[in-house]
């Protein structure tokens, strides 16, 4: 019981420390500092959110949020009591000279006064009413400035639009600046009040407090001026007008030195449009230069209306300029002309803003947009740009071909002018275009374009890959075309020599084996009655097996040598010749005449066999000493002559189953197959003479010669 009753008493006694320390803190009266010495406090001291009283002047004060700006002299702070329960203590008017007692905190830009953790709230005391100090002028180009930050400042401006914050009770304005648009806010405008809509496009001076938020950084994002009186706003009608009054200036003279201005003085310039960029200003052609007038007002005006510029001379990449400029038609001319200059006039700088002509090359189009088009051109070496308002669809397909060499006018803009700066494409300048019309085509680009070139040499090169494609497939084509058919002809052969064979064995062995047969029967079946006539068969059938022996022995030669297939007719009769010799039976020589050359295989080897046979019979039967065999090789012939000095025979006397009877049968045979002439000539102890010769003129055997 009693470890619960503590429990139930912890809460309620750390409540009394609390209200213990709170009404310590409050017994302790902060010191008093000044503005500048808060906003001078270390970002260590601030994390502590020490209690300080600081004493001012209010600038700024918005009853909603009983939000405040104080300023002690040169400096400015924040005060909000966010947490603070409101009452009349913090109900308080600009220009009040009040005491602020709170807690810094760091603020999301610079330190602000708050309602410190502990509970100790923000308390307001009145020490007075001296009004609002001198507001501090404000240059155009340090809105930003943090110097300036919280500061009660004025300065000119042009009101771009009217609003209301409705659920704040607040008049939001736009102000134009030579720095840009900055919003202004006034509080306690009431919500029933017409919008003062006069003050649009009206020159205006300001005076307020200069604030803005930062980010996570803390760095400063947007500049916004709290004007705490309505009547802070003064419209500068009669100034504008005295500066219209003024003469004109030259453009050559806004950035010289002159006594009677500054660049916080509106000026007075006169010239001729050119072209208008809604929203944004207007070119104007200012005596022999042009000029960019920087301005947001709506006027309905062409290109040759005389305009009136009062704006506030400024310099971007070194080239003059107007900001902020209140416009005034003056009259209408007639449209201005580009004037025709070359490249190096529209890099000097000189004619920037003015509407010029050039000839260039058309070297590529991008189209960044359906609005805009940019060219990018090249004339004298140089590249430029030309930008179109309008898109790709509104000008003439040839006029903007790569290649094309026009005549194109329009703004020059020379950003890099003098600048010591380069783009990083290479263009120099640039050239705002009004319309396609600024565009002429001077000369169609050339049928043999880069792309064109490009594209026949792929083709080209892709024709060639697939021809080496084709002919490797048709090179592999072809091998294995080549091994069947090699392999087809080796089987033939084959087959042709099996049949070769298979006559030759018909031919001889086989005829001279029935032969023999026919004379073994006859000689059985006259030994019992006639003897001497069986004897005269036996005779006979030994001369024919004799001969089939040769013939067999032949054939086996033929079968092992390759030289009639290797070298030809003339190489085996040198081979036979050779081997003839070296047996020491006869001498044989060999004359060729005519250049040799392969013939068909039949005629090579039935005139091999026939030259066999009659040099066999020559050296074994005739028993020669000398054989002479000349070979004729002629256009349509072939010729052989085989001479012997041998004992010769009588061709018409031979004895029945002399050896030479079966050779000579032999070598007519053979002869008969080519259809080709043989003389045979001998005479007894005079040698033999032998001529044979083929005819190479039939179809069939120049088909096979071919």
């Amino acid at each position: 019981m009693v470890r619960i009753r503590l429990v139930l008493l912890f809460p309620a006694i750390l409540l009394s420390l609390t209200e213990i320390r709170v009404v310590a803190e409050e017994a302790v009266v902060p010191p008093l500092v000044s503005v500048a010495e808060v906003r001078a406090m270390s970002p260590q001291e601030i994390d502590r959110e020490p209690m300080v009283r600081v004493r001012g002047i209010v600038t700024y004060f918005e009853e909603l949020s009983f939000s405040s700006f104080l300023q002690d002299g040169d400096a400015g702070i924040f005060v909000y009591p966010g947490n603070a329960i409101k009452s009349e203590q913090l109900l308080l008017n600009v220009g009040d000279h009040v005491e602020i007692q709170g807690s810094v905190h760091p603020g999301s830009f610079a330190p602000v006064i708050n309602d410190s953790r502990s509970g100790r709230l923000v308390t307001a005391t009145r020490l007075g009413h001296p009004g609002l100090p001198e507001p501090v002028p404000l240059p155009p180009g340090r809105i930003s400035d943090p110097a300036f930050h919280n500061r009660f400042v004025t300065f000119s401006g042009v009101v771009r639009t009217i609003d209301r914050d409705a659920g704040r009770n607040r008049l939001v304005a736009g102000i134009s600046t030579p720095a840009g648009i900055v919003e202004a806010v006034i509080p306690r405008f009431d919500p029933e009040a017409p919008l003062p809509l006069s003050w649009i496009d009206t020159p205006v001076r300001v005076d307020g407090v200069i604030s803005g938020r930062g980010d996570s950084d803390g760095q400063k994002l947007e500049a916004t001026l709290y004007i705490p009186l309505l009547d802070r706003v003064v419209p500068q009608t009669i100034e504008i007008e005295r500066i219209f009054a003024e003469p004109p200036r030259a453009v050559s003279s806004l950035g010289r030195f002159d006594a009677r201005s500054s660049f916080e003085k509106r000026v007075h310039v006169e010239g001729v449009l050119t072209l208008q960029l809604p929203g944004a200003g207007v070119f104007l052609r200012v005596g022999d230069a042009g000029l960019w007038v920087q301005s947001f007002q709506q006027l309905e005006a062409i290109p040759g209306a005389v305009l009136g510029a009062a704006g506030f001379p400024a310099q971007t990449d070194r080239q003059p300029m107007l900001q902020d400029a209140i416009l005034r038609p003056r009259g209408q001319s007639a449209p201005p002309q580009p004037l025709a200059i070359s490249l190096g006039q529209a890099r000097s700088g000189r004619h920037h803003a003015d509407l010029v002509r050039l000839e260039a090359e058309i070297l590529n189009v991008v189209s960044t947009g359906p609005n805009r088009l940019v060219l990018v051109l090249e004339a004298e070496g140089r590249r430029f740009r030309a930008e179109f308002p309008s898109g790709i669809k509104d000008l003439k397909p040839r006029a903007v071909a790569p290649g094309s060499w026009v005549s194109i006018a329009g703004i020059c803009l020379n950003e890099h002018a003098q600048s010591g700066s380069q783009p990083s494409d290479g263009v120099e300048f640039s050239l705002k275009s009004r319309s396609p019309a600024d565009l002429v085509l001077l000369r169609e680009p050339p049928w043999w374009t880069p792309r064109r070139v490009g594209v026949l040499l792929v083709s080209l090169i892709a024709a060639a890959l697939g021809s080496a494609v084709w002919v490797g497939l048709l090179r592999r084509r072809v091998a294995w075309q080549t091994r069947l058919i090699r392999q087809k002809l080796e089987r033939e052969v084959v087959w042709e020599e099996r049949n070769r064979i298979a006559r030759e064995l018909h031919d001889t062995l086989e005829q001279q084996l029935a032969g023999i047969t026919m004379q073994l029967d006859a000689a059985t079946a006259r030994l019992p009655a006639a003897p001497d006539l069986a004897w005269a068969s036996l005779k006979q059938m030994g001369a024919m097996i004799r001969h089939s022996r040769e013939e067999a022995r032949r054939s086996v030669w033929d079968l092992r040598s390759h030289t009639l297939e290797t070298a030809g007719l003339a190489e085996t009769l040198r081979e036979m010749a050779a081997s003839f010799t070296v047996t020491g039976k006869g001498a044989i020589h060999l004359h060729t005449q005519g250049t040799e050359r392969r013939l068909p295989r039949e005629i090579e080897f039935h005139f091999m066999r026939i030259a066999q046979e009659a040099m066999t019979n020559a050296v074994k039967h005739g028993d020669a000493g000398r054989i002479d065999v000349h070979l004729h090789y002629q256009e349509n012939a072939l010729g052989l002559e085989i001479r012997d000095d041998g004992r010769g025979f009588d061709p018409g006397a031979l004895p029945d189953g002399h050896r030479g009877h079966f050779g000579l049968l032999g070598m007519r045979e053979r002869a008969a197959k080519l259809n080709a002439s043989l003389r045979i000539e001998s005479t007894p102890e005079d040698g033999t003479f032998i001529c044979l010769e083929v005819d190479l003129k039939t179809p069939q055997q120049k088909l096979e010669a071919t």
